[in-house]
């Protein structure tokens, strides 16, 4: 993870002015920036180039002819493990819960990531991670629909993970 301090500060103009070396003789404070949510890249596992066949291309096109619109998700947000908190698992296995609503269509996939790393996936709102290391994690997931266009993500949601030490026995 790479970490800079940024500050602000009034320059002589008496602009503000955010950098990461202010000049010595200011008053400079330091900005607490959210954490910055990256992935690897989105992948849902399965092989792409995936074509549509006449049949569902026409389906979507009789849909669209009748005014019918795919489902709009409402909340799509993490609920466990909750945002800063504290988990104790010795063996490094947590449970991931989703909330999603209206509830998920067919069709349409989940994609969980954790630090970054796509971790699971599947089409439910519910998911088990195994032997995930000791210390601070940023965890979030990804909606996406069957010609997998993403729909929505979640905000990240850290937490920290509390183990037992081989060291401390």
């Amino acid at each position: 993870m790479l970490n800079a301090e940024v500050y602000r500060w009034t320059d002589a103009s008496g602009r503000t002015v955010f950098g990461d070396s202010p000049p010595e003789q200011t008053k400079a404070q330091t900005v607490e920036l959210p954490t910055l949510t990256v992935a690897d890249s989105y992948d849902d596992g399965e092989e792409k180039g995936r074509v549509a066949n006449s049949a569902q291309a026409k389906e979507e096109d009789d849909d669209a002819a009748t005014g019918v619109q795919a489902v709009e998700y409402k909340r799509f947000a993490v609920t466990s493990p909750e945002a800063d908190s504290s988990v104790r698992a010795n063996n490094g296995n947590i449970m991931v819960r989703l909330e999603l609503e209206p509830g998920l269509q067919d069709g349409h996939g989940i994609v969980v990531y954790l630090d970054g790393k796509r971790v699971a996936n599947g089409d439910s709102t519910v998911f088990s991670l195994e032997s995930v290391d000791r210390g601070k994690h940023s965890l979030f997931a990804v909606l996406h629909d069957e010609n997998d266009d993403v729909l929505k993500n979640t905000e990240a949601v850290s937490f920290n993970l509390l183990r037992h030490s081989v060291l401390k026995q």
